[in-house]
């Protein structure tokens, strides 16, 4: 039975998670639509930031920090990422998540109310660390992706050197069945001899 071809194969799907430290965070300018940006991370073979509004963007209600998630790359990509905010012991004080088709370089979408600024002060919230660190995590949805998967070239080396005198260790006769009944025993050409080898023949 010959073997099945594998068309459009998947791997899997999974979540890939990054965290990122603001330092000083209190300290940070609330003028709108300044943002500090996050280092650069990469997810399904595009860059992305996280860009963070300490006053909040110009649409923004007053008092919100926004968040947007920006794309670095050139080309378009639809994402599907969850946004956090951790609080000092690591754990989500807020999630929010979204789907956005990116359209090429410096595109970004977000949320302009993410979290009230005063909240993130509010040392009972215990979001802020002993430092004033503010940490932020984004998760994005890794796609799937097509597998490549080459012809096996098996097929085209046996046929190769079932042919080849030169790399052959096995060689055949061949005669007509007349001369065979006849018991003639004539000189072979090269037309009537087979070269095969031994591990094929096996």
């Amino acid at each position: 039975m010959p073997p099945k071809k594998i068309k459009n194969a998947k791997v899997s799907i999974a979540w890939k998670s990054f965290h990122f430290n603001v330092p000083n965070f209190k300290d940070l300018p609330t003028t709108r639509d300044h943002f500090v940006e996050t280092p650069l991370f990469t997810c399904n073979g595009h860059e992305w930031s996280l860009d963070i509004y300490p006053g909040g963007d110009d649409d923004a209600p007053e008092g919100y920090v926004s968040i947007d998630l920006t794309h670095h790359s050139e080309g378009s990509i639809t994402a599907n990422y969850e946004f956090a905010i951790l609080d000092k012991f690591g754990k989500q004080k807020i999630a929010t998540e979204s789907s956005h088709h990116f359209e090429g370089k410096g595109d970004g979408f977000g949320w302009r109310n993410v979290i009230l600024r005063s909240d993130i002060l509010d040392e009972s919230q215990n979001i802020l660390d002993g430092d004033g660190t503010l940490t932020a995590a984004v998760s994005m949805k890794e796609e799937p992706s097509d597998v490549f998967v080459p012809k096996n070239p098996l097929l085209n080396m046996i046929q190769g050197m079932f042919l080849d005198e030169d790399t052959a260790d096995v060689c055949f006769e061949v005669i007509s069945s007349a001369d065979a009944k006849k018991g003639k025993k004539k000189r072979a050409k090269a037309s009537d001899l087979l070269h095969a080898h031994y591990c094929i023949l096996k």
